[in-house]
């Protein structure tokens, strides 16, 4: 029997691909687009390239980086909501029992609140707070860049404030943003020792942080 038959593949066969398959007869690419070709692979390959480093990033974030983060971004998330009626309202009163009440319901759920805090109004004066050393009452803080910064982009903003003697402090920024207007916003105060000692965080680490994502 003759092998080139009946289920045999003649040494001499090559596949050819119909010009129809799926459709593609008389397909042609113009050649504006073709010249686009390069362009587009090198964008992908960009976009492809910042996503990779972006996922890099975060599988190998540090555990203390993230507890820190989370538990700032908790913290907000817990004082936010009930202090824009009172902000807004300007009732400074109620702006200190509110907050009054938030610290003592973190510290019953075993979550106090481990930072300093001072309350804004729009005019960047500090009008309630809690400080662990003091107090942010009355401070003028429209007068620090970061607090104008968080206000014009109503975005959160970390910074450092170096006192007399050069000791450091860290500053995180929340403004209240209501109908896309700024009504004041919620300053923490963190002590870079106790970052340092509880969480293994500098403060270059510190400032490299987003509280926006």
């Amino acid at each position: 029997m003759d092998k080139t038959q009946k289920g045999f593949i003649r040494p001499d066969f090559r596949f050819r691909m119909p010009r129809d398959y799926l459709g593609f007869r008389g397909f042609r690419i113009p050649a504006g687009r073709l010249s686009m070709l390069p362009l587009w692979f090198f964008i992908f390959f960009v976009l492809f390239l910042n996503f990779s480093v972006f996922c890099a990033g975060v599988a190998n974030a540090d555990p203390s980086t993230l507890a820190f983060q989370d538990e700032v971004k908790r913290t907000i998330k817990t004082m936010v909501g009930p202090m824009m009626g009172p902000v807004t309202k300007k009732d400074n009163n109620a702006i200190q029992a509110t907050l009054d009440r938030i610290i003592l319901d973190a510290e019953k759920a075993g979550k106090p609140v481990r930072f300093g805090i001072g309350i804004l109004d729009m005019e960047g004066l500090a009008v309630a707070g809690r400080y662990i050393v003091g107090t942010f009452k009355m401070d003028d803080f429209s007068k620090y860049n970061y607090v104008a910064k968080a206000f014009r982009q109503r975005k959160i903003v970390q910074d450092r404030l170096y006192f007399q003697g050069g000791s450091e402090f860290l500053i995180i920024c929340v403004p209240l943003v209501r109908q896309k207007e700024v009504v004041g916003a919620i300053v923490f105060g963190v002590d870079p020792s106790r970052i340092k000692k509880d969480y293994g965080l500098t403060t270059e680490q510190f400032m490299a942080l987003d509280f926006n994502k």
